[in-house]
């Protein structure tokens, strides 16, 4: 938090722009706590969200930040009434010219506490994480480029029961420069260290190079090899990977990528890990295919962009990768999913995972269409066959969405989603969780600095395994949003 606000000190040249804002809404539920069929209790809620964004550049210094408090306070069951924080703010400072940097951030946010719950007032939790990384940039003229970074992060759980995490990263990356045309290196060399609040700690140790050659202007072949070194309390063992990628522009419009490897956890068997992606886009529309494995263990952190192992694959344009963030924009998938992918901090267990997703948008300029699917599946069985919470993971789920311009400063807006999970643990029940959504609201500019929002939502919960139940809710709820 420091770094940010010496970075908004500093911004005495550039462009910034700061904006106060507030939003204020009413809400009207068939069932306030999300409770199994025939404990439902219908509540009114009164919301008031005062908020600020800053962002801008100067001279040495960047800047974005977002600040939301978000407070709901219920007609009758009063003692539920609710007041969450919401920050996300990242930060850089040049301290010397083209060369030594640092940045910062900070995420406050909530998420659901547990997977297989419902999601509602009773499985969400608060949580707050910081990161700060200094790093040094040289350049060797045209032939090669080097970064030496160190990295902390933190990890801490509100009014939860939940392990909080500190991690020290070293990051060192040495890469062709400018005069290597057709082909590119790059040798990087890491350290991570995992502390846990009531755990041991986990290190880990990795060297890596990767190479690549373009054949023309639309093929490249590379591939990469690592070796690494994992120790913990009880174990320590080696880790072994390689893969090999391949990337095809057939036109400006279309990108094909492929990849396949093995990655080798000690004595275990090797892990075979494949990769294909398929992406297209036309004046009008955006497709994206795509199959990955992988291998998640101690020492990795979840990438912040839920599509960096696909760009990678796929070796997009900026403008692809610019429509492609406003496709998941649209789509909206269920925001505990979202969450659990992409903004974990630590992954602090081995497993494989295996994810098909495909990804449709079309635009006529009036109205916008949008269809993801995504099945995932996480097997962490492969390696510990005698842990006690071994578990094989499934997700499979559809989203859809349509925005209709009914005039220039009025959108109509549907959704539809369905999701299932299933978890089969060792010595236990199997449990699956089948979700449904929908939504439909009426959006309105009322001004230059006014909009107004009129939603109708319904959601739909069954579980079975451990504890059979069925959970439905109908909401209504409108917001103004003011900015200052």
């Amino acid at each position: 938090m420091s770094l940010l606000l010496s970075s908004a000190g500093a911004a005495a040249e550039g462009v910034w722009s700061f904006t106060p804002r507030v939003t204020i809404g009413a809400e009207i539920t068939d069932n306030a706590r999300f409770a199994p069929r025939g404990e439902e209790r219908g509540d009114g809620i009164g919301v008031l969200e005062p908020g600020l964004s800053l962002s801008g550049e100067g001279a040495r210094t960047s800047l974005d930040l977002d600040y939301a408090w978000d407070n709901r306070y219920r007609i009758r069951d009063t003692e539920r009434d609710r007041s969450v924080h919401s920050l996300r703010g990242r930060g850089r400072y040049e301290v010397l010219a083209d060369a030594v940097f640092i940045e910062g951030a900070i995420f406050r946010d909530i998420q659901a506490d547990s997977l297989l719950e419902p999601i509602s007032s009773e499985n969400l939790e608060e949580r707050t994480r910081y990161r700060l990384s200094p790093f040094w940039r040289a350049r060797y003229g045209s032939l090669a480029e080097q970064e030496l970074r160190y990295i902390y992060e933190e990890l801490r759980y509100h009014q939860s029961d939940r392990e909080g995490t500190q991690a020290h990263r070293g990051r060192y990356r040495l890469s062709s420069g400018s005069a290597f045309n057709r082909p590119d290196w790059s040798l990087m060399l890491s350290y991570d260290e995992n502390r846990y609040d009531r755990s041991a700690s986990v290190e880990r140790y990795d060297a890596a190079f990767s190479g690549g050659y373009r054949l023309g202007r639309a093929v490249r072949l590379g591939g990469t090899v690592a070796q690494g070194r994992i120790n913990s309390a009880d174990q320590e063992f080696d880790v072994d990977s390689w893969r090999a990628e391949f990337g095809w522009r057939p036109t400006r419009a279309t990108g094909i990528g492929a990849s396949y490897g093995e990655t080798r956890f000690g004595d275990a068997d090797a892990r075979e890990v494949r990769g294909l992606s398929v992406t297209h886009r036309t004046r009008r529309a955006t497709l994206l295919l795509s199959y990955d494995e992988g291998v998640t263990d101690f020492g990795q952190t979840l990438d912040d962009d839920l599509l960096a192992l696909l760009e990678r694959r796929g070796q997009w344009t900026d403008a692809e990768r610019r429509e492609l963030d406003r496709l998941l924009e649209i789509i909206d998938p269920n925001l505990a999913r979202i969450l659990r992918e992409i903004d974990e901090l630590i992954v602090p267990e081995v497993a494989f995972t295996e994810t098909w997703r495909a990804r449709w948008l079309y635009d006529t300029g009036r109205s916008t269409f949008a269809l993801g699917l995504r099945q995932r599946e996480i097997d962490d069985r492969f390696i510990f066959d005698s842990r006690p919470d071994e578990r094989l993971e499934q997700e499979r789920s559809v989203d859809g969405s349509w925005v209709w311009s009914l005039g220039p400063r009025t959108d109509l807006t549907a959704r539809l989603g369905v999701a299932r999970t299933e978890v089969a643990r060792a010595q236990q029940p199997d449990t699956r969780l089948d979700e449904w959504r929908a939504g439909v609201g009426l959006n309105r500019e009322l001004g230059s600095r006014a909009t107004g929002r009129v939603e109708y939502q319904y959601r739909h919960n069954e579980r079975s395994g451990a504890f059979d139940d069925e959970r439905r809710e109908n909401r209504l709820l409108t917001r103004l949003r003011m900015e200052f």
